[in-house]
C-alpha cells in the first residue's frame, strides 16, 4: 500500500472522556472506536479506497457493538460497512439496515477480525471525511456470581473497569487497503479471496433487482479435504448471506445450512446430519450455537443478546463420524433432507416470505470412494455455485466437475477455487516475530493444538450439559475455590474434579418401558449373524440379552416415525430406516426386572413424547462424561465400543 493510502484511514480506541457529550449506556462510560476515512489523503489515480476492505482491529469475549449515527460534519453519501467475520452492519438510519451487533467468544477461540468496507468511495463523490464510531460496551452474564453487577458496585463500569471482551486496534502503519493478514497470532483470518468470491456469490443468487419470489437456485456447496478452512468459510459465507438478505426489500433473513458434514458439524452434535434455518450470525465455535434441547429454551431467550440457537427444521441420526460407514444410507439421508429444503423453499414462497439461500457443508473426505459421493451429493443438490477449498498439498487439492450432467442442465455451475489459509506464506511488514495461527489449520507450525477428537469431545459434553453456556456455570467448591470447565486449544476438555461425571451421575433421567421402543443395534454388531433382520426394528421386549448389553451405557439417536420429516418406508443395506431424530441420548442403566430403559437426554420433554425408535451407533461416550467415584483409579464394567477413548 502507498504511503497515501496508509495515511487515508485511520483507527483510534478511547473512552471518549474529553468529550462533552460523552455516551453512556446505564450512567456507565463506553469504549468507542473511532475509524476516520479521509479520501482526499489517499491517491486519487487509483482509487484505493474504492470499494476496499480495511482491517482496523480484533474482537474477542463478549461485547455489544453499536455503530453511532454519522456526525454532521461528515456529509460522505457512500455506503461504510463495519464487517465482523462477514457480518455487516451500517449506521444507515434508514431503518433498513443493521446498526448493531452482539460477540461471545471465549478466551479459547480466535479472535475474529474488525473490517472496515468501502463501496464508491472516492475522492470526487466525498472530499469530506467520513468517521465511523462504534460503540462498545460488556455484558455480564446474569447468572455467573463471580462477575459484580452493576447495581450491586457503584464503582462498576460496563466498559471500563471489568472489561468481557478484548479489542485491539491495529497500528496507523498496519491500517491500508488489503491489510486483512495483520491481525497478528490467534486471529481468525479472513483472506482476500475468501472475501472476492463471496461478493461474486452473493451478488450473483441474490440480486436486488431479482424477484425475491423467484425460483431462482441459491445453493451454495462447500466442499475441500480435512483442515482446509471448511468451518470457517461456512461461518462467513453464512454471515455474508445473512447480510445480502437483510437488505431484501422482502423476504425474511433467514439461511439454510444443509450440514452433511456428520464428523464435525456446524449447528448439531457429532453423529447427525441436519437442515437448519439460521437468522443470527455465526460468531462463535460450534459448542456454543448448535442445537441441544431442539426448541428455543428460555435460557436461550434470555441471554440479552438475541443470538438464539439456529432451528432445526430436519435431523437424520448417522450414528458415524464418517460417511465410508455406510455410503448408501448417507447419501440416501442427504437426498431426504434435500427433499425437505425443497419443500420448504416452495412453502415460503407460497406465504410471501420470499426465496430461502442454502448453504451446504460436506466432510473432508475427498478421495478415492469420499470423491464419489461427493459428486453424488453434488449431482443430487445442483448448486448454483461450489466454493472448493484447496488446500497446499497434492493431497488436499482435487478437480471438479464444472458442468451439470444431472437432470436439471438449465442452472449454470460455477466453481470457485479458493486457497486455503497457510500462515507460512505470511510475512508482516517491520514485524517479523509475529506469528499465526488458524483453529482449522491442520497443518499449524505453532504449538500443538486440540485434535478433532478432542473438539468432538467437547461438542458431546456441551450438548448433554444442555448447551455451552450451561456447561461452563457448573462449579465444586474445591478448598476455598470455585473450581470451573474449561477448554484449552493445546490440551481440549479440562476438567480435573469431573464436574461433568458427578453431573451427569446426578441427573434424574427419563424411564422408558421396553414396550414403548423399537431397537436398533449399533452398525456391526450382528455381523456374522444369519438371522440380522428379526434383530432390527424389535420392540424391547423381544430384544436379546446381547442387544440390550450393547445398547447399555452408550449413545443412541432418539428417532421417531410417521412425522412427515423422514421416510419410514426407506431402508438400506444396514437394515436402519431413515427415521426423523430429534437428538441424542445416553442410556444410563437398563433394569431388566421392571423392563425400563434409563436414559439422559437434553432433548425437550415436548419432542421427546413423539420418540419411539432408539438407534444404536458409533459415537464413543467421552470419559468425561463417567463419573470416576471419589478416589477410583480404574473404570470396570466400561466397554471399549461405549468409550470415546479406544485404548480403554
Amino acid at each position: 500500500a502507498s504511503e497515501d493510502a496508509k495515511s487515508a484511514v485511520s483507527a483510534v480506541l478511547d473512552y471518549d472522556t474529553n468529550s462533552s457529550d460523552m455516551l453512556q449506556v446505564d450512567g456507565k462510560r463506553c469504549q468507542i472506536l473511532t475509524v476516520t476515512l479521509s479520501p482526499t489523503a489517499a491517491n486519487t489515480s487509483n482509487n484505493q479506497l474504492t470499494n476496499a476492505s480495511i482491517l482496523v482491529g480484533t474482537i474477542s469475549g463478549k461485547a455489544k457493538l453499536e455503530l453511532l449515527p454519522q456526525s454532521t460534519e461528515s456529509k460522505s453519501s457512500s455506503s461504510i460497512w463495519l464487517d465482523i467475520f462477514g457480518y455487516r452492519i451500517s449506521c444507515d438510519t434508514s431503518g433498513k439496515k443493521n446498526n448493531s451487533i452482539v460477540i461471545d467468544r471465549p478466551d479459547w477461540m480466535n479472535s475474529i477480525p474488525l473490517t472496515v468496507i468501502t463501496d464508491n468511495f472516492t475522492s470526487e463523490n466525498d472530499a469530506s471525511p467520513f468517521v465511523l464510531r462504534v460503540k462498545l460496551h460488556s455484558i455480564h452474564d446474569e447468572n455467573d456470581t463471580t462477575t459484580p453487577s452493576a447495581s450491586s458496585n457503584e464503582n462498576y463500569y460496563s466498559a471500563y473497569a471489568e472489561e468481557t471482551y478484548n479489542i485491539k486496534a491495529l497500528p496507523p502503519n498496519h491500517i491500508y487497503p488489503g491489510n486483512y493478514t495483520v491481525g497478528g497470532s490467534g486471529v481468525t483470518t479472513i483472506l482476500e479471496k475468501w472475501k472476492t468470491t463471496l461478493d461474486t456469490v452473493a451478488k450473483n443468487p441474490l440480486n436486488e433487482e431479482t424477484d425475491a419470489s423467484s425460483s431462482q437456485n441459491r445453493k451454495i456447496l462447500i466442499c475441500g479435504a480435512k483442515g482446509c478452512g471448511k468451518s470457517t468459510m461456512l461461518r462467513y459465507a453464512t454471515n455474508r448471506m445473512l447480510s445480502k438478505q437483510m437488505n431484501l426489500e422482502s423476504g425474511s433473513a433467514d439461511v439454510a445450512i444443509l450440514d452433511l458434514d456428520c464428523g464435525q458439524p456446524e449447528l448439531s452434535v457429532p453423529g447427525l446430519i441436519t437442515l437448519s434455518l439460521v437468522s443470527k450470525p455465526l460468531l462463535s465455535d460450534p459448542p456454543m450455537h448448535m442445537v441441544c434441547s431442539g426448541v428455543i429454551d428460555s435460557d436461550d431467550k434470555n441471554n440479552n443478546d438475541g443470538n438464539v440457537s439456529p432451528l432445526q427444521e430436519t435431523s437424520f441420526f448417522f450414528g458415524d463420524i464418517t460417511s465410508k460407514a455406510d455410503p448408501d444410507k448417507f447419501i440416501e439421508m442427504a437426498n431426504l433432507l434435500l427433499q425437505r429444503y425443497n419443500n420448504l423453499k416452495t412453502e415460503r414462497i407460497g406465504n410471501g416470505k420470499g426465496n430461502l439461500p442454502l448453504l451446504i457443508n460436506t466432510d473432508g473426505w475427498v478421495k478415492g470412494f469420499g470423491y464419489e459421493i461427493l459428486c453424488a451429493i453434488i449431482e443430487a443438490a445442483n448448486p448454483s455455485n461450489i466454493i472448493q477449498m484447496l488446500g497446499s498439498t497434492r493431497t488436499k487439492s482435487f478437480d471438479l466437475p464444472s458442468q451439470n450432467t444431472g437432470a436439471d442442465t438449465s442452472q449454470n455451475r460455477h466453481v470457485h477455487a479458493v486457497q486455503s489459509f497457510d500462515e507460512n506464506m505470511i510475512v508482516i511488514p517491520h514485524d517479523s516475530n509475529r506469528s499465526y495461527r488458524s483453529i482449522d489449520s491442520s497443518n499449524s507450525t505453532g504449538p500443538l493444538q486440540a485434535t478433532a477428537s478432542d473438539h468432538r469431545k467437547h461438542r458431546l459434553c456441551a450438548y448433554f450439559m444442555g448447551g455451552y453456556n450451561k456447561m461452563i456455570r457448573k462449579r465444586i467448591r474445591h478448598g476455598n475455590q470455585s473450581e470451573t470447565i474449561t477448554f484449552h486449544r493445546e490440551k481440549g476438555i479440562v476438567d480435573p474434579n469431573n464436574i461433568l461425571g458427578l453431573t451427569m451421575a446426578s441427573m434424574p433421567p427419563y424411564a422408558v418401558p421396553f414396550q414403548a421402543v423399537s431397537l436398533y443395534s449399533p452398525p456391526g454388531f450382528l455381523d456374522g449373524i444369519a438371522e440380522v433382520e428379526p434383530a432390527y426394528g424389535t420392540q424391547g421386549d423381544f430384544a436379546s440379552e446381547d442387544a440390550l448389553d450393547v445398547l447399555n451405557g452408550s449413545i443412541v439417536g432418539l428417532c421417531c416415525r410417521g412425522d412427515g420429516k423422514g421416510s419410514d418406508q426407506s431402508q438400506n443395506n444396514s437394515g436402519v430406516p431413515s427415521l426423523h431424530c430429534v437428538g441424542l441420548g445416553i442410556i444410563r442403566s437398563i433394569d431388566r426386572e421392571r423392563k425400563l430403559f434409563f436414559v439422559l437426554t437434553p432433548v425437550h420433554p415436548s419432542l421427546l413424547s413423539s420418540v419411539t425408535v432408539f438407534v444404536g451407533g458409533s459415537i464413543g461416550l467421552p470419559l468425561e462424561l463417567v463419573f470416576r467415584g471419589t478416589n477410583a483409579d480404574s473404570f470396570p464394567f466400561l466397554s471399549e465400543h461405549s468409550l470415546a477413548t479406544p485404548s480403554l
